[in-house]
């Protein structure tokens, strides 16, 4: 029986530098206490805001958000992706009844962002990382550097070349490892969250 370790890796992302605008982008803005209205009134500053409603409440809730231009992000989690000028005005009352989980401005990437954050990396595996537009990492900010990251996998190979030198890396239990290839999973899935830009292997989202 395989055993599976938790692993916790702070994913320090170097982002090249982006104008402020309050709130910070990507940050929840959790609904208690309620946020005040010049906190709602600042999500105008993006294009869209992700609403994320309580899941007993939501299909009662779906033809009011897709009639204020919503879209549906994911059906399982409950979060819509609404215009911000239209968010604006639907949460009060939403947060009121209690049928908000968190609201999360989303802020779109300039054109020349992504080249940035994904500059033309000497890592060999970066060209093959498909799935950096497959999850829209190609045209969304990621979080800010110091954000922690816990990987509940097979073990961590912590002499690894993607992680024997990174700082801020910490097991939270005594990791295991064999030979066997499924026991790679845990310092495979680490290394496409959280690798560094070194000249090695791939580039973490």
């Amino acid at each position: 029986m395989r055993r599976f370790v938790v692993i916790g890796v702070v994913a320090l992302v170097c982002c090249g530098s982006v104008a402020a605008s309050p709130p910070p982008w990507g940050h929840p803005v959790l609904p208690g206490p309620l946020p005040s209205p010049r906190a709602l009134q600042q999500l105008d500053l993006y294009p869209t805001t992700l609403v994320e409603l309580d899941r007993v409440r939501a299909p009662a809730l779906a033809g009011r958000l897709r009639r204020a231009g919503g879209e549906l992000v994911s059906r399982p989690l409950a979060v819509w992706a609404l215009p911000s000028a239209k968010a604006r005005r639907l949460l009060p009352g939403l947060l009121k009844a209690g049928a908000v989980r968190s609201v999360t401005p989303n802020r779109p990437l300039d054109d020349n962002l992504f080249a940035g954050l994904f500059p033309p990396y000497t890592d060999p595996l970066f060209p093959s990382e498909w799935w950096i537009t497959r999850i829209g990492a190609d045209r969304w900010g990621p979080p800010g550097p110091g954000v922690p990251l816990t990987v509940i996998d097979s073990g961590l190979d912590t002499s690894h070349e993607e992680f024997r030198r990174r700082p801020n890396t910490t097991t939270l239990n005594k990791q295991i490892l064999t030979e066997d290839e499924s026991e790679l999973h845990g310092t495979a899935v680490s290394s496409v969250a959280a690798a560094p830009a070194n000249g090695k292997g791939l580039v973490g989202v």
